[in-house]
Protein backbone atom coordinates (compact mmCIF):
# COMPACT_ATOMS: atom_id res chain seq x y z
CA UNK A 1 0.00 0.00 0.00
CA UNK A 2 2.64 2.33 1.05
CA UNK A 3 4.35 1.93 -2.73
CA UNK A 4 0.97 1.93 -4.39
CA UNK A 5 0.39 5.36 -2.45
CA UNK A 6 3.49 7.00 -4.34
CA UNK A 7 4.09 9.01 -7.44
CA UNK A 8 6.19 6.81 -9.29
CA UNK A 9 3.16 4.02 -9.15
CA UNK A 10 1.04 6.27 -10.24
CA UNK A 11 2.65 6.77 -13.20
CA UNK A 12 1.95 3.30 -14.58
CA UNK A 13 -1.22 3.64 -16.38
CA UNK A 14 -1.99 0.13 -16.95
CA UNK A 15 -2.18 -1.02 -13.46
CA UNK A 16 -3.89 -3.89 -11.23
CA UNK A 17 -4.03 -5.35 -7.81
CA UNK A 18 -4.69 -8.76 -7.00
CA UNK A 19 -5.86 -9.18 -3.24
CA UNK A 20 -6.68 -11.93 -1.33
CA UNK A 21 -9.09 -10.17 -0.41
CA UNK A 22 -11.05 -10.19 -3.64
CA UNK A 23 -13.78 -12.08 -4.32
CA UNK A 24 -13.01 -15.42 -6.71
CA UNK A 25 -14.75 -13.61 -9.60
CA UNK A 26 -12.55 -10.58 -9.15
CA UNK A 27 -9.52 -12.51 -8.83
CA UNK A 28 -10.15 -14.29 -12.46
CA UNK A 29 -10.81 -10.97 -14.03
CA UNK A 30 -7.17 -9.59 -12.75
CA UNK A 31 -5.09 -13.05 -13.44
CA UNK A 32 -6.37 -13.15 -17.05
CA UNK A 33 -5.96 -9.40 -17.51
CA UNK A 34 -2.48 -9.46 -15.92
CA UNK A 35 -0.77 -11.44 -19.23
CA UNK A 36 -1.72 -8.67 -21.59
CA UNK A 37 0.78 -5.91 -22.97
CA UNK A 38 1.05 -3.07 -21.06
CA UNK A 39 -0.65 -4.74 -18.06
CA UNK A 40 1.41 -4.42 -14.70
CA UNK A 41 -0.13 -6.57 -11.86
CA UNK A 42 0.78 -5.99 -8.27
CA UNK A 43 -0.04 -8.94 -5.84
CA UNK A 44 1.58 -10.79 -2.70
CA UNK A 45 3.30 -13.82 -2.22
CA UNK A 46 0.17 -16.40 -1.81
CA UNK A 47 -0.14 -15.83 -5.44
CA UNK A 48 3.24 -16.76 -6.16
CA UNK A 49 2.10 -20.70 -5.71
CA UNK A 50 -0.67 -22.15 -8.29
CA UNK A 51 -1.96 -19.44 -9.76
CA UNK A 52 -2.19 -19.36 -13.95
CA UNK A 53 -0.89 -16.01 -15.58
CA UNK A 54 -1.71 -17.46 -19.04
CA UNK A 55 -0.23 -15.27 -22.18
CA UNK A 56 -2.39 -15.93 -25.49
CA UNK A 57 -1.67 -11.80 -26.00
CA UNK A 58 0.36 -12.06 -29.42
CA UNK A 59 1.90 -8.90 -28.88
CA UNK A 60 3.30 -9.28 -25.19
CA UNK A 61 4.72 -12.84 -26.67
CA UNK A 62 6.70 -10.82 -29.04
CA UNK A 63 7.87 -9.07 -27.05
CA UNK A 64 8.97 -11.89 -24.93
CA UNK A 65 6.10 -12.84 -22.88
CA UNK A 66 4.89 -12.38 -19.10
CA UNK A 67 7.87 -10.79 -17.08
CA UNK A 68 7.75 -11.71 -13.41
CA UNK A 69 9.82 -9.25 -10.59
CA UNK A 70 10.02 -10.69 -6.73
CA UNK A 71 10.27 -8.08 -4.89
CA UNK A 72 11.51 -10.45 -1.71
CA UNK A 73 13.32 -13.22 -0.60
CA UNK A 74 11.57 -16.60 -1.07
CA UNK A 75 12.29 -18.66 2.35
CA UNK A 76 13.74 -21.62 0.49
CA UNK A 77 14.46 -22.11 -3.28
CA UNK A 78 11.08 -24.56 -3.66
CA UNK A 79 9.03 -21.48 -3.30
CA UNK A 80 11.18 -19.38 -5.54
CA UNK A 81 10.97 -21.89 -8.14
CA UNK A 82 7.01 -21.82 -7.66
CA UNK A 83 7.28 -17.80 -7.95
CA UNK A 84 9.63 -18.46 -11.49
CA UNK A 85 6.92 -20.98 -12.84
CA UNK A 86 4.52 -17.90 -12.69
CA UNK A 87 5.56 -17.13 -16.06
CA UNK A 88 6.71 -18.57 -19.03
CA UNK A 89 3.09 -21.18 -18.76
CA UNK A 90 2.37 -23.47 -21.38
CA UNK A 91 5.58 -23.51 -23.14
CA UNK A 92 5.77 -19.98 -23.93
CA UNK A 93 8.14 -17.58 -23.61
CA UNK A 94 8.91 -15.74 -19.98
CA UNK A 95 11.08 -13.96 -17.77
CA UNK A 96 12.23 -13.14 -14.39
CA UNK A 97 14.43 -11.49 -11.99
CA UNK A 98 14.52 -9.95 -8.54
CA UNK A 99 14.52 -6.61 -6.89
CA UNK A 100 15.21 -6.72 -3.74
CA UNK A 101 15.80 -4.49 -0.74
CA UNK A 102 19.59 -3.59 1.16
CA UNK A 103 17.56 -4.37 4.21
CA UNK A 104 16.52 -8.15 3.06
CA UNK A 105 20.00 -8.73 2.25
CA UNK A 106 21.32 -8.12 5.32
CA UNK A 107 18.96 -10.92 6.81
CA UNK A 108 20.60 -12.91 5.01
CA UNK A 109 24.11 -11.92 5.85
CA UNK A 110 24.65 -10.18 2.92
CA UNK A 111 26.22 -7.01 2.37
CA UNK A 112 24.05 -4.58 0.18
CA UNK A 113 27.18 -2.20 -0.49
CA UNK A 114 29.47 -5.70 -1.46
CA UNK A 115 26.06 -7.32 -3.27
CA UNK A 116 26.46 -3.76 -5.51
CA UNK A 117 29.47 -4.72 -6.79
CA UNK A 118 29.04 -8.25 -7.91
CA UNK A 119 27.27 -9.10 -11.89
CA UNK A 120 23.38 -10.20 -10.80
CA UNK A 121 24.85 -14.21 -11.75
CA UNK A 122 27.46 -13.82 -8.83
CA UNK A 123 25.06 -12.32 -6.34
CA UNK A 124 22.09 -14.94 -7.53
CA UNK A 125 24.74 -17.61 -6.22
CA UNK A 126 25.16 -15.83 -3.10
CA UNK A 127 22.14 -15.38 -2.46
CA UNK A 128 20.91 -19.20 -3.08
CA UNK A 129 23.63 -20.24 -1.07
CA UNK A 130 22.66 -18.32 1.78
CA UNK A 131 19.05 -19.30 1.47
CA UNK A 132 20.04 -22.85 1.04
CA UNK A 133 22.80 -22.58 4.84
CA UNK A 134 19.33 -21.00 6.60
CA UNK A 135 17.48 -23.46 5.49
CA UNK A 136 20.04 -26.13 6.75
CA UNK A 137 19.86 -24.31 10.01
CA UNK A 138 16.37 -24.75 10.60
CA UNK A 139 16.32 -28.07 9.57
CA UNK A 140 18.88 -28.70 12.62
CA UNK A 141 16.70 -26.95 14.90
CA UNK A 142 13.56 -28.66 14.20
CA UNK A 143 15.66 -31.99 14.40
CA UNK A 144 16.89 -31.05 17.49
CA UNK A 145 13.22 -30.08 18.73
CA UNK A 146 12.26 -33.53 17.26
CA UNK A 147 14.75 -35.13 19.45
CA UNK A 148 13.50 -33.25 22.75
CA UNK A 149 9.96 -33.94 21.91
CA UNK A 150 11.04 -37.89 21.34
CA UNK A 151 12.55 -37.78 24.79
CA UNK A 152 9.70 -35.75 26.27
CA UNK A 153 7.35 -38.39 24.90
CA UNK A 154 9.28 -41.28 26.65
CA UNK A 155 9.34 -39.01 29.84
CA UNK A 156 5.20 -38.58 29.38
CA UNK A 157 4.89 -42.20 28.63
CA UNK A 158 6.40 -43.23 31.91
CA UNK A 159 4.84 -40.85 34.09
CA UNK A 160 1.37 -42.56 32.93
CA UNK A 161 2.75 -45.77 33.64
CA UNK A 162 3.26 -44.44 37.13
CA UNK A 163 0.19 -43.27 37.71
CA UNK A 164 -1.79 -45.97 36.00
CA UNK A 165 0.14 -48.62 38.68
CA UNK A 166 -0.30 -46.32 41.69
CA UNK A 167 2.83 -45.52 42.11
CA UNK A 168 2.51 -41.96 43.84
CA UNK A 169 6.65 -41.97 44.42
CA UNK A 170 7.65 -42.68 41.48
CA UNK A 171 5.00 -40.69 39.46
CA UNK A 172 6.16 -37.92 41.26
CA UNK A 173 10.20 -38.42 40.29
CA UNK A 174 8.36 -39.19 36.62
CA UNK A 175 6.78 -35.70 36.79
CA UNK A 176 9.65 -33.83 37.97
CA UNK A 177 11.76 -35.53 35.59
CA UNK A 178 9.22 -34.48 32.58
CA UNK A 179 8.38 -31.05 34.09
CA UNK A 180 12.55 -29.60 33.80
CA UNK A 181 13.02 -31.16 30.20
CA UNK A 182 10.15 -28.86 28.98
CA UNK A 183 11.63 -25.69 27.48
CA UNK A 184 9.31 -23.46 29.19
CA UNK A 185 7.76 -23.52 32.57
CA UNK A 186 5.76 -20.87 34.83
CA UNK A 187 5.33 -17.21 33.71
CA UNK A 188 7.44 -14.53 35.22
CA UNK A 189 4.97 -11.39 36.18
CA UNK A 190 5.40 -9.35 33.33
CA UNK A 191 2.68 -7.15 32.74
CA UNK A 192 0.87 -5.12 29.34
CA UNK A 193 2.59 -2.10 29.54
CA UNK A 194 6.10 -3.51 30.39
CA UNK A 195 8.74 -4.43 27.98
CA UNK A 196 7.11 -7.45 26.32
CA UNK A 197 7.91 -10.77 27.05
CA UNK A 198 9.06 -13.95 26.22
CA UNK A 199 6.39 -16.49 24.94
CA UNK A 200 6.36 -19.06 28.03
CA UNK A 201 3.47 -21.89 29.30
CA UNK A 202 0.32 -19.66 29.89
CA UNK A 203 1.88 -16.70 28.59
CA UNK A 204 2.35 -17.42 24.18
CA UNK A 205 0.39 -16.71 21.28
CA UNK A 206 1.73 -18.66 18.13
CA UNK A 207 0.96 -16.89 15.06
CA UNK A 208 1.37 -18.31 11.16
CA UNK A 209 1.25 -17.81 7.47
CA UNK A 210 -0.17 -20.88 6.93
CA UNK A 211 -2.90 -23.08 8.67
CA UNK A 212 -2.77 -24.39 12.32
CA UNK A 213 -3.03 -28.73 12.33
CA UNK A 214 -2.07 -31.19 13.85
CA UNK A 215 0.86 -32.06 11.54
CA UNK A 216 3.25 -30.10 9.50
CA UNK A 217 3.44 -29.42 5.72
CA UNK A 218 5.44 -26.90 3.83
CA UNK A 219 4.18 -23.85 2.80
CA UNK A 220 0.54 -25.24 3.66
CA UNK A 221 0.32 -26.50 7.43
CA UNK A 222 1.90 -25.89 10.91
CA UNK A 223 1.85 -27.46 13.86
CA UNK A 224 1.10 -25.15 17.02
CA UNK A 225 3.83 -24.56 19.24
CA UNK A 226 6.98 -25.84 16.81
CA UNK A 227 8.10 -22.95 14.97
CA UNK A 228 9.14 -22.65 11.67
CA UNK A 229 9.97 -20.44 8.77
CA UNK A 230 6.01 -19.23 8.32
CA UNK A 231 5.35 -17.97 11.53
CA UNK A 232 6.48 -16.82 15.22
CA UNK A 233 5.67 -17.35 19.14
CA UNK A 234 4.94 -13.80 20.64
CA UNK A 235 5.17 -13.41 24.30
CA UNK A 236 3.03 -11.14 26.83
CA UNK A 237 3.26 -7.15 25.82
CA UNK A 238 2.14 -4.14 23.80
CA UNK A 239 3.02 -4.52 20.06
CA UNK A 240 1.52 -0.83 18.48
CA UNK A 241 2.44 -2.42 14.85
CA UNK A 242 1.55 -5.82 13.70
CA UNK A 243 4.32 -5.83 11.36
CA UNK A 244 6.73 -5.96 13.91
CA UNK A 245 5.27 -8.46 16.17
CA UNK A 246 4.90 -10.97 13.33
CA UNK A 247 6.33 -10.29 10.53
CA UNK A 248 7.21 -14.04 9.65
CA UNK A 249 3.43 -14.40 9.43
CA UNK A 250 2.30 -11.55 7.64
CA UNK A 251 4.90 -12.51 4.87
CA UNK A 252 3.64 -15.72 4.13
CA UNK A 253 -0.26 -13.85 4.10
CA UNK A 254 -1.60 -14.28 8.19
CA UNK A 255 -3.83 -17.05 7.91
CA UNK A 256 -3.97 -18.40 11.49
CA UNK A 257 -3.47 -18.02 15.62
CA UNK A 258 -3.18 -20.03 18.20
CA UNK A 259 -3.92 -18.79 21.80
CA UNK A 260 -2.30 -20.29 24.78
CA UNK A 261 -4.67 -21.37 27.73
CA UNK A 262 -4.51 -18.54 30.63
CA UNK A 263 -3.56 -15.90 27.53
CA UNK A 264 -5.69 -13.36 26.22
CA UNK A 265 -4.94 -11.64 22.56
CA UNK A 266 -6.47 -8.73 21.32
CA UNK A 267 -6.29 -7.67 17.68
CA UNK A 268 -6.60 -4.04 17.09
CA UNK A 269 -7.68 -3.37 12.88
CA UNK A 270 -5.19 -0.18 12.82
CA UNK A 271 -1.63 0.78 14.81
CA UNK A 272 -1.14 1.83 18.44
CA UNK A 273 -4.40 -0.13 19.75
CA UNK A 274 -6.82 1.95 17.42
CA UNK A 275 -9.71 0.87 15.25
CA UNK A 276 -12.00 -1.22 15.38
CA UNK A 277 -11.04 -4.67 17.49
CA UNK A 278 -11.23 -7.16 15.08
CA UNK A 279 -10.71 -10.25 17.44
CA UNK A 280 -10.35 -10.39 21.22
CA UNK A 281 -10.13 -14.05 22.82
CA UNK A 282 -9.07 -16.37 25.93
CA UNK A 283 -7.14 -19.37 25.10
CA UNK A 284 -7.14 -22.13 24.48
CA UNK A 285 -8.02 -20.92 20.78
CA UNK A 286 -7.62 -21.13 17.39
CA UNK A 287 -8.32 -18.89 14.48
CA UNK A 288 -8.16 -19.75 11.02
CA UNK A 289 -8.52 -17.22 8.04
CA UNK A 290 -12.02 -17.37 6.94
CA UNK A 291 -10.20 -16.66 3.36
CA UNK A 292 -9.48 -20.72 2.72
CA UNK A 293 -13.19 -21.58 3.06
CA UNK A 294 -14.63 -19.21 0.76
CA UNK A 295 -12.54 -19.70 -2.08
CA UNK A 296 -13.69 -22.99 -3.97
CA UNK A 297 -10.28 -23.21 -5.39
CA UNK A 298 -8.60 -24.05 -1.98
CA UNK A 299 -11.47 -24.79 0.49
CA UNK A 300 -10.92 -28.42 -0.37
CA UNK A 301 -7.59 -28.74 0.94
CA UNK A 302 -7.81 -26.84 3.87
CA UNK A 303 -11.19 -26.26 5.52
CA UNK A 304 -11.85 -30.31 6.40
CA UNK A 305 -8.28 -29.46 8.89
CA UNK A 306 -10.41 -26.86 10.81
CA UNK A 307 -12.51 -29.17 12.99
CA UNK A 308 -11.83 -32.25 12.96
CA UNK A 309 -10.18 -34.62 15.69
CA UNK A 310 -6.58 -34.22 15.99
CA UNK A 311 -3.93 -36.05 17.34
CA UNK A 312 -2.95 -36.01 20.88
CA UNK A 313 -1.90 -33.83 23.00
CA UNK A 314 -3.55 -31.28 20.61
CA UNK A 315 -6.86 -32.72 20.66
CA UNK A 316 -6.61 -32.04 23.98
CA UNK A 317 -5.36 -28.64 24.44
CA UNK A 318 -7.68 -27.07 21.25
CA UNK A 319 -10.39 -29.36 20.65
CA UNK A 320 -12.86 -28.28 17.56
CA UNK A 321 -15.12 -26.17 20.17
CA UNK A 322 -12.51 -23.85 20.60
CA UNK A 323 -11.80 -23.55 16.74
CA UNK A 324 -13.24 -21.25 14.50
CA UNK A 325 -12.93 -19.39 11.22
CA UNK A 326 -12.35 -15.34 11.37
CA UNK A 327 -15.18 -13.00 10.49
CA UNK A 328 -13.03 -11.22 8.08
CA UNK A 329 -10.07 -11.61 5.91
CA UNK A 330 -6.87 -12.40 8.23
CA UNK A 331 -5.12 -10.95 5.15
CA UNK A 332 -6.31 -7.88 6.13
CA UNK A 333 -5.30 -7.40 9.63
CA UNK A 334 -1.54 -7.06 9.05
CA UNK A 335 -1.73 -3.41 9.81
CA UNK A 336 -2.81 -3.13 12.89
CA UNK A 337 -2.20 -4.09 16.44
CA UNK A 338 -2.09 -6.30 19.40
CA UNK A 339 -1.89 -6.93 23.11
CA UNK A 340 -1.59 -9.97 25.03
CA UNK A 341 -2.08 -10.86 28.64
CA UNK A 342 -1.42 -13.61 30.61
CA UNK A 343 -2.86 -14.70 34.16
CA UNK A 344 -5.84 -15.61 32.61
CA UNK A 345 -8.31 -18.96 34.21
CA UNK A 346 -7.08 -22.08 32.61
CA UNK A 347 -9.53 -25.51 32.19
CA UNK A 348 -9.41 -27.49 35.01
CA UNK A 349 -8.88 -30.89 32.39
CA UNK A 350 -5.17 -29.10 31.13
CA UNK A 351 -3.57 -28.56 34.83
CA UNK A 352 -4.54 -32.04 35.30
CA UNK A 353 -3.40 -33.51 32.48
CA UNK A 354 -0.63 -31.58 30.84
CA UNK A 355 2.64 -31.17 32.80
CA UNK A 356 3.65 -27.53 31.97
CA UNK A 357 0.10 -26.34 33.15
CA UNK A 358 0.42 -28.19 36.09
CA UNK A 359 2.58 -25.56 37.72
CA UNK A 360 0.53 -22.16 37.15
CA UNK A 361 -0.65 -20.27 39.45
CA UNK A 362 -3.76 -19.21 37.06
CA UNK A 363 -7.02 -19.72 38.66
CA UNK A 364 -9.13 -22.77 37.01
CA UNK A 365 -12.79 -23.44 35.36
Amino acid sequence: DEYLATSYCQTIRNRSLLRESHSHSEKEHVIKKAATASQATFTTAVFGRGTDFICNDAKLLAAGGVHVVQTFIAADLSEEKQIQGRTARQGKDGTYCMVLLGKDLQEFDIDPVEAGRKRPEELYDVLKCAIQQRGRKLSKVRQEQFQEAEKRDELTHAYFDALLNADAVLARQRFAELYHSLPVGRPKARRVGETPAGPEAGARVHFSGVIMNDYAEDSHFTKPYEEDAYGEYVGVGEYPNNELAFPNSIRFTFDSVAVDAGTRVTIFSKPNFEGEVLWDKVGPAIIVNEHWRSDPKYAPKYAPHVFRTWAEPLQSIFPPEVREWSCTNMHLWNTGSLRIEDGEAIPQRLKDTVPEYACLSNPTY
